[in-house]
């Protein structure tokens, strides 16, 4: 009776702690109907301690040998966890000390030998059941922790699928990004050449009408008696050269369209001085402007667009003598001059008599379409603005000390090229 409440003891403390599962889980069953799995499971696990226990005795009794209770403990702690493990140890040692007391089968020790055996298989039932149920629990552990490792590779492996897939849209984002900025600088410059398209009767206007001046002047020539072959050879080499630079205005226009770059060349500013006042001869003459060049011998050469180049001198000149359309003619005067620039560079100077710009047109004069002039169409400032400024230079506008305005054109030397 003692050993019967003793063991009912046990089971009924083992009973009130949270029992594993058959899968190891050591979690407390919830209470209500939805918890009959639960109890089921935790009923099974301590029946199957009972069943084991009493297997082990009832095989010792059957063939009279020790008892069988070793392997009763393992399967009852490995299947129902530490609960199970523990009351199967418990009931192992009361059933061994039973069969050992035979015939009498009591619990009362005899011997001494009889002490130290149940002393040992004690310690040992007891030992056996915790190691097996501690290892069935690291076993669920490991179980649990390798799928929740796989879990988290999974997670990771699809994480890495969309971090590559965001990082190949980055890429093609990238790669749109750098089409878009292509196709924007093309129509930049295409929208540029509307603007280009609206100067073009301003910058081939004057080389046609020195080809029209010269022609005529090559007419008469040939007719006079006798004809003047030298004057007249003379005014057809002037027209060959007009038509020549018209056309390269017209190249240099195309050449925007299909995303060309202009030839650079080393160019020596005085000479294109030179050649720039002898091309608009015709142009001074018939316009009563006398033209005075101040050029300074040693300037180290600059490198870029000579068509363009001489373009913006021209385009000056031309301001200039619009500027002075209704001045005396003995006041129609204009004076270019070269000097040593800033950082070794060169400076171009296109002085006029005119009438000069108001102040607070002085900056608004280099901006597409404006213009003081009535009917005038306002690109030749801001064409020669822009082409200077892709030179890398600057061009700029200041009052005289008395009438008139001077144009002032910095552009940098050309690299290598000393002064």
């Amino acid at each position: 009776m003692a050993a019967s409440r003793a063991l009912g003891g046990r089971g009924g403390s083992d009973r009130a702690r949270p029992v594993p599962e058959p899968d190891g889980a050591d979690t407390a069953a919830p209470a209500g109907p939805a918890s009959d799995p639960r109890r089921s499971g935790i009923v099974r696990s301590y029946g199957v301690a009972v069943a084991g226990v009493a297997f082990g005795l009832l095989l010792s009794l059957t063939l009279e040998i020790p008892p069988l209770l070793i392997p009763a403990i393992v399967v009852s702690a490995w299947y129902g966890g530490m609960g199970p493990g523990m009351l199967a140890a418990v009931l192992s040692i009361v059933g061994s000390q039973i069969v050992l007391a035979q015939p009498s089968y009591t619990l009362r020790i005899a011997t001494l030998d009889h002490a130290a055996y149940l002393l040992v298989f004690s310690l040992t039932a007891l030992f056996v059941a915790w190691l097996t149920a501690t290892q069935r629990r690291t076993e669920v552990a490991l179980r649990r922790a390798h799928g929740e490792l796989s879990q988290r590779v999974s997670d990771l492996a699809r994480a890495n699928e969309r971090l590559h897939g965001e990082m190949m849209g980055r890429e093609q984002a990238a790669d749109a990004l750098r089409e878009a900025q292509a196709d924007l600088a093309h129509v930049t410059r295409v929208t540029m050449l509307g603007e280009i398209t609206a100067s073009i009767a301003h910058d081939v206007s004057q080389p046609l009408a020195a080809v029209v001046i010269n022609g005529g002047a090559c007419r008469r020539w040939l007719d006079a008696d006798p004809p003047n072959l030298a004057e007249a050879r003379a005014a057809a080499e002037r027209i060959v050269e007009d038509a020549n630079r018209a056309s390269q205005v017209v190249r240099r226009v195309r050449s925007l369209m299909h995303r060309q770059v202009a030839e650079r060349t080393s160019i020596d500013v005085g000479e294109l001085v030179r050649d720039t006042v002898a091309l608009m001869h015709g142009e001074l003459a018939r316009h009563h402007v006398a033209v005075r060049t101040e050029l300074r011998e040693g300037l180290p050469p600059v490198a870029g667009d000579r068509v363009g180049l001489q373009q913006v001198l021209v385009n000056l000149m031309l301001n200039g003598i619009d500027a002075m359309s209704e001045s005396d003619d003995e006041r129609r005067w204009m004076a270019i001059r070269t000097l040593a620039g800033e950082a070794g560079g060169v400076v171009v100077e296109v002085e006029d008599a005119g009438r000069g710009v108001r102040p607070e047109d002085r900056d608004r004069i280099f901006e597409a379409f404006f213009s003081t002039r009535p009917g005038g169409l306002g690109m030749g400032l801001a064409i020669s603005r822009s082409i200077v400024e892709t030179h890398g230079g600057r061009l700029r506008a200041a009052p005289n000390e008395g009438a008139g305005t001077t144009l002032r054109v910095s552009l940098p030397a050309e690299p290598g090229g000393g002064a």
